[in-house]
């Protein structure tokens, strides 16, 4: 789940395999102030151009599925018959289509 995580902010560097690696990327940025303000910096750059932080994107693509629901209920459709598509001009990516 973490790995997850760190990849929707787009911060795969930090993803550890193992407990070895994550110590040596602890003790990286322990040691090295200038590369854990840099880590610091992208995390917080990132808050507002990923979908991870995105929850007014999130919520909007969300209601707009609601709604296609819906309408094709009321038209007869069954659920499984429905495939929501959401405009991409409510986010930035796909990350609201899986």
């Amino acid at each position: 789940m973490g790995a997850s995580l760190l990849n929707a902010i787009e911060m795969p560097e930090l993803i550890a395999q193992d407990e070895q690696v994550y110590e040596a990327k602890a003790l990286y940025y322990a040691i090295n102030p200038d590369a854990y303000q840099a880590m610091g910096q992208k995390l917080w750059d990132h808050r507002l151009t990923t979908p991870l932080f995105d929850s007014d994107g999130y919520v909007r693509a969300f209601e707009e599925r609601m709604e296609q629901v819906y309408w094709a209920s009321l038209e007869g459709s069954k659920l499984a018959d429905i495939n929501p598509q959401v405009r991409d001009d409510h986010r930035q990516n796909d990350a609201y289509t899986h």
